[in-house]
């Protein structure tokens, strides 16, 4: 059986976001795609890279690493549902609406393809038997090389680096989103300056993007995900408030998802 993973385990949950109608223009664009999936063109399927893959699983940095690992993003059951597809009803235009940006692209069923506005390929939230069986065998290694106090979780979902935090966001059971943080030149072996737990995850707008959300003495640390990207947008953000005020902002990369 397949794994469905959509922006790690969470985001099945809000995928029924409100498209936009499709003109022919970018119906064609999602064709070109469909057509070069059922032909296994690895060497013209457009792609934005990095392509950013589950963590503990190195992303595709480039089209040599696209074509060596095809198979892991595309079994024969995933190609077969996207060629069987219709671009004017399995795929939604994501509107213009989304968290911090303009960004917009194209949504295949409840995630498990995303494309961008030109069409390339910038997410795949599907776990092929290659993928999952590379990535269990990571995450314990994963698991392995952190302190010994945070060992205990189900599924790493984040890594965000700031200025001056590296920042990880675990799933350690269905009752707990955990965040750890530690001075950016720390590694995770080390112990962590920061836990907390019992985290809530946000939907924000009307696609992918989403925020987790802790409290901690009156402090709110909000670390917010952006996957419709724009050029000038980060990748993720990390605010920390008290009341209405802001105390820090900060942008963040992800270095892990």
């Amino acid at each position: 059986m397949r794994i469905l993973i959509v922006i790690s385990f969470l985001t099945l949950n809000f995928y029924v976001a409100f498209g936009q109608e499709m003109n022919q223009e970018n119906q064609k664009l999602i064709t070109d795609f469909i057509e070069c999936i059922k032909y296994k063109k690895k060497s013209t399927i457009k792609v934005a890279f990095p392509l950013h893959m589950h963590y503990p699983v190195p992303y595709i940095k480039n089209r040599q690493e696209f074509i060596d690992r095809f198979d892991e993003l595309f079994d024969d059951s995933l190609i077969n549902i996207i060629v069987n597809s219709n671009p004017s009803k399995d795929w939604t235009e994501m509107p213009n609406n989304d968290w911090d940006g303009d960004g917009r692209g194209f949504r295949f069923l409840i995630g498990q393809i995303w494309l961008g506005c030109d069409g390339e390929l910038t997410g795949v939230n599907y776990d092929t038997e290659v993928q999952w069986k590379k990535r269990l065998k990571l995450l314990q290694l994963d698991k392995d090389s952190l302190h010994f106090s945070i060992k205990e979780f189900e599924v790493p979902i984040y890594i965000l680096e700031t200025t001056h935090y590296r920042i990880r966001i675990d799933f350690v059971n269905h009752e707990n989103i955990r965040y750890v943080s530690w001075p950016i030149g720390s590694k995770m072996s080390d112990e962590p300056d920061l836990i907390l737990d019992r985290g809530r995850y946000i939907t924000e707008g009307t696609g992918a993007n989403h925020s987790f959300k802790f409290r901690h003495f009156g402090y709110v640390y909000k670390c917010y995900i952006r996957v419709v990207d724009t050029d000038d947008s980060p990748p993720a953000l990390l605010t920390i408030s008290r009341g209405d005020e802001i105390i820090l902002s900060e942008k963040a990369r992800i270095i892990g998802r």
